[in-house]
């Protein structure tokens, strides 16, 4: 697969890499595949130990998401581990794609905004704090104006009161006065049939006020709608609980995942699971800018410090200053490199009886 740069540049998209850990025992740390036999597989791990499994105890490795630097790091430190020559790992490396780190992307931010998520700047022109006049990127309006039209007690009494249409209408009256959503990703909306309008506006109300775990309940409300966007399944989510929720916005979370989850699958089609990675993603990233002293407000905050930093001429500018990242590159080399690791099977394996119930084969 080939991707293209700002300047038209044809890349190889690099695989990421692929790390594991073992369910049921976290102290063995990450590992990666060593070699792969028919109904037999060997993980190096990062405790040092070679571990061989059968298949049917696969389950009990789970796939990892580590940000880009991170993963190379540990990559590096398991191909160590199996004996691999830096030579050898670097042989297959495919030519990569310019990344544009967290770190980069903070220091551009502090570079625009010396004072963080309280400059005065980020607070008139994001937030909307002391504007003459609100504009659809002001996020502060928004959210009180979403906060009063989506109460909860506002939608309970509308629903007795068999209103349903008046959920959808004060809906659309809140994501109209956004950037959030387009209008042609509004048009779902905008154009529901009458026997969706009761459930559509049933399921906005258990999406933001619903007891259980999000993703049923994401998962509900996009069906209702047909063909919903992310935007416009989520935006109601991060305008009425900005604190815990976020719109996405998959064109901006998708380049954001390139350093932070580059095991992250997206689907063109808002799904509950998918919110939930893009959710953690974007906590993680406000942990990293309070540990860097810039805490955020909100995720909001988060939401546009992605877009902002992440903008095509900021990502050239930054792509200029930080080397195409090798690292995830190597990555891709980890499943040719482990073949060359079979050959070592003999030497590093014992022999093989029942799984135990980690999995792992004993002598």
């Amino acid at each position: 697969m080939t991707i293209l740069t700002h300047e038209g540049e044809e890349l190889e998209q690099p695989k990421a890499p692929l790390l594991y850990h073992h369910t049921k025992r976290p102290e063995w740390g990450l590992a990666i595949v060593a070699w792969e036999r028919p109904e037999k597989r060997a993980y190096q791990f990062q405790d040092g130990q070679l571990r061989v499994f059968k298949d049917g105890f696969y389950q009990f490795l789970e796939e990892v998401d580590l940000p880009a630097d991170q993963s190379a790091e540990v990559l590096a430190s398991l191909g160590r581990a199996l004996g691999r020559s830096e030579k050898s790992r670097a042989s297959g490396t495919r030519k990569a794609t310019a990344l544009i780190p967290l770190s980069a992307q903070i220091a551009y931010f502090r570079e625009q905004f010396p004072e963080g998520f309280g400059d005065e700047a980020w607070l008139s022109g994001k937030r909307g704090s002391g504007a003459p006049r609100r504009l659809k990127r002001h996020r502060d309006p928004a959210v009180a104006q979403a906060r009063e039209a989506l109460d909860k007690g506002v939608l309970d009494d509308l629903i007795a009161k068999d209103e349903h249409i008046k959920i959808i209408e004060a809906l659309l009256a809140v994501l109209t006065k956004t950037d959030l959503v387009s209008t042609v990703k509004l048009a779902p909306l905008s154009n529901l049939a009458e026997d969706r309008q009761a459930p559509v506006a049933e399921a906005l109300r258990d999406l933001l006020y619903g007891d259980g775990a999000i993703v049923p309940r994401l998962t509900r409300f996009n069906s209702w709608l047909a063909k919903g966007s992310w935007e416009l399944v989520t935006a109601p989510l991060g305008l009425v609980h900005p604190d815990v929720h976020i719109c996405v916005r998959q064109n901006v979370f998708k380049q954001q995942a390139q350093w932070m989850a580059p095991r992250m699958v997206h689907s063109t089609k808002p799904d509950g699971p998918g919110y939930e990675r893009y959710l953690s993603m974007v906590g993680s990233i406000a942990e990293k800018l309070t540990a860097e002293g810039m805490p955020p407000r909100d995720l909001f905050d988060v939401f546009d410090f992605c877009y902002e930093t992440l903008r095509p001429a900021v990502r050239a500018s930054l792509a200029k200053e930080n080397k195409p990242t090798v690292a995830v590159a190597e990555a891709a080399t980890t499943e040719a490199a482990t073949t060359e690791a079979a050959t070592t099977e003999a030497a590093t394996t014992e022999p093989a009886t029942e799984g135990t119930k980690d999995g792992e084969e004993k002598e």
